[in-house]
């Protein structure tokens, strides 16, 4: 699942701070406070975008604290203080009302494909019907209706995608609860 993007890594690079370094140092809720719960809406979708060609939809109340974070954390990166929301109420208020039209607009999801063909109705039914049948649910019950906790990774999507590869990763620790 993609948290954010544009993440500018030649930035990280030449800040002198490696990207595990700057990984490690986001605030993150704890892994039981993250909630990957797939949507009934619109089951398997199909996108335009290449990297949302065909993807599930995610609820945006278990994953949109952690979404938010990195979002702010992500656009003060290289700010004084890495946008860590130390000063006082002003710069609050100012962070959370940046977050919440983010948060409008973003559309977490768990992409399935990318590529540049086209799916019609019928292949997006067919491929959801192959969904179904490997145990995927989208009514938010089962142990493949989603995920509590997981991992962030750090990857340069600058490059192509033969190159792709996680430049850092980071478990999310605390308490993992079964919400399924």
């Amino acid at each position: 699942m993609t948290i954010t993007s544009n993440i500018d890594v030649a930035a990280l690079k030449t800040s002198g701070t490696s990207p595990q370094e700057w990984l490690d140092r986001l605030a993150v809720p704890e892994a039981g406070d993250v909630v990957v719960k797939f949507r009934g809406e619109p089951g398997v979708g199909v996108g335009e975008r290449f990297t949302k060609k065909l993807f599930l939809g995610v609820e945006k109340r278990g994953v949109e604290g952690l979404g938010g974070l990195c979002f702010w954390q992500v656009k003060n990166l290289g700010a004084e203080g890495s946008g860590s929301g130390t000063g006082g109420s002003n710069e609050e208020d100012s962070r959370d009302e940046s977050i919440k039209l983010w948060l409008r607009e973003w559309d977490p999801h768990v992409s399935l494909l990318y590529s540049d063909i086209e799916i019609d109705e019928a292949k997006r039914k067919e491929l959801e019907d192959v969904v179904l049948q490997s145990g995927i649910t989208f009514d938010g019950y089962g142990d493949l209706s989603g995920w509590s906790g997981g991992m962030l990774w750090l990857v340069d999507t600058s490059k192509p995608i033969s190159e792709w590869k996680p430049l850092a990763e980071r478990k999310l620790v605390g308490k993992e609860e079964d919400v399924y």
